[in-house]
C-alpha cells in the first residue's frame, strides 16, 4: 500500500523485509515497474498466497 516513490526508498535503505503483492485480473498496456530494469535484485521467498473473494490473488515474499 503507497507509491512507488516511497517504496524505492525504503527498499534501496534496505528497510524492506517482506512484500504482499496483489494481482489484479486486469490487463493494463503501461504501468510503473515495481522493480527498476538493471538494478541489483533481492531474492526473495514465496511464503504464502491467497485468493481473495472478487479474484484477487495476494502473495506474500520473505527478502533472503
Amino acid at each position: 500500500f503507497g507509491s512507488p516513490t516511497l517504496f524505492r526508498t525504503l527498499n534501496d535503505a534496505g528497510l524492506v523485509d517482506e512484500y504482499w503483492l496483489i494481482l489484479y485480473p486486469v490487463t493494463f498496456g503501461r504501468g510503473i515497474p515495481l522493480f527498476v530494469p538493471g538494478e541489483s535484485k533481492k531474492q526473495l521467498a514465496l511464503v504464502q498466497t491467497k485468493q481473495l473473494t472478487n479474484g484477487e490473488i495476494a502473495m506474500n515474499y520473505k527478502v533472503k
